[in-house]
């Protein structure tokens, strides 16, 4: 929950400023932004959403074209010449206008321009999906390296502290039994060192496998800097503006509400105007201009029936805005507690490896002085330790 939240502010940061279709930058290896933008020009799941925004593109190109005139041509041949006619073939050219369709053409604008918003708003959440994934498997990934680093020193002092203790038996101050429990002490820490340092690597691999990228291109450094919390209204008003779902939702409410009203165009006339050019029959070339008046209720009441389920989903979708955007204020709020509470913690866990270093320091010099037992000497190290590895998460 904690490592969501937390991705999530980072992503929201780091994709923002990203463009839709940048071309693959040159890797900077200090910057994870720049991570971010290779592995998305990479990525093929973004390559594929950005092929059906652009299809959606078209799709509206095609929906502005229904305002403009139509062209058609037709070529008819009798198989018996006709007494009158000139020839056994009429061709004939056409020109339709049209003039009023009831919302029809503009509700199918409509539809396309939300449809491309849609597609739009895919793959900016697929962009936003990714870079969630990619700062969590980096901050994974130094999150490992550096607990790693503390173990090592932990390791080394366990050592230096067994040695101690080897040195005490040999000069028969301690038992052969408190030299194998503080070998055993430091096997333990080895242990975990390894563990530590299978983890680094997984999560090394996985990254390369996520940004399909080398080596040396994932070699970037995690910069974590709390962020200025505003007042959780202004949050919320935040979240609210820029939640890809409700986005999307908005868009789906356009295309609905468009359906409807294309449905709704039933009831009105469809009036066009169409000029013809014939040749061939019986009065030789003929210029004609038409004025057509469609009208057509459909079977029954199907229309009204069709007006009802549209008008239904549109609602439906209503209620489902909602539900997210409630969902949205409960995500903002956990997240405004997550970020005080987080902030708290830092100068709490920080104060506590201080004292906990203070302890081992103490403790080593008690020991050495007869004062303080092995089980003791180790455990202070084993807790200043703990301590670094929770300032390191």
């Amino acid at each position: 929950m904690k490592k969501a939240h937390a991705s999530w502010i980072l992503a929201c940061c780091s994709t923002l400023c990203l463009p839709l279709h940048a071309a693959e930058p040159e890797v900077n290896k200090s910057s994870i932004q720049t991570l971010i933008s290779v592995a998305l020009a990479r990525n093929p799941q973004v390559m594929a959403a950005r092929s059906e925004y652009q299809a959606r593109q078209e799709e509206s190109s095609v929906a502005q074209s229904q305002f403009f005139p139509t062209a058609s041509a037709s070529m008819e041949k009798a198989d018996n010449r006709p007494r009158l006619a000139l020839n056994q073939r009429t061709d004939t050219v056409r020109l339709q206008q049209p003039l009023f369709t009831g919302g029809r053409l503009t509700a199918g604008l409509e539809r396309s321009a939300a449809n491309e918003k849609i597609a739009q708003i895919t793959v900016d959440g697929i962009r936003l999906s990714i870079s969630e994934n990619i700062i969590e498997a980096v901050s994974n990934l130094k999150n490992a390296e550096e607990k790693s680093l503390v173990v090592e020193k932990s390791l080394k002092k366990h050592r230096q502290y067994l040695e101690m203790v080897m040195r005490r038996s040999q000069e028969g101050q301690s038992s052969k039994a408190d030299v194998f429990l503080a070998e055993n002490r430091w096997l333990s820490v080895k242990s975990e060192l390894l563990s530590l340092t299978n983890e680094r690597d997984l999560q090394r691999i996985r990254l390369k496998q996520l940004c399909l990228c080398s080596e040396e291109e994932i070699a970037v450094t995690l910069h974590f800097e709390m962020p200025q919390l505003e007042s959780l209204a202004a949050l919320e008003q935040l979240g609210q503006e820029n939640s890809p779902a409700l986005q999307k939702i908005d868009q789906e409410l356009l295309v609905l509400l468009a359906t409807e009203k294309e449905t709704r165009s039933a009831y009105s006339p469809q009036v066009s105007m169409r000029a013809e050019h014939s040749r061939g029959d019986f009065t030789g070339p003929d210029n004609t201009v038409y004025l057509s008046v469609n009208f057509s209720l459909g079977a029954g009441t199907s229309v009204l029936h069709s007006i009802n389920a549209a008008e239904q989903r549109t609602q439906g979708k209503y209620r489902e805005r909602d539900t997210e955007s409630q969902a949205v204020s409960r995500t903002i709020q956990s997240l405004f507690q997550f970020l005080e509470t987080t902030s708290q913690r830092a100068v709490l866990q920080k104060a506590s490896y201080e004292s906990a270093v203070a302890v081992m320091e103490a403790s080593e010099r008690l020991y050495l002085s007869g004062r303080k037992s092995w089980q003791e000497l180790m455990n202070s190290a084993r807790e200043a330790y703990q301590a670094e590895t929770q300032v390191v998460d």
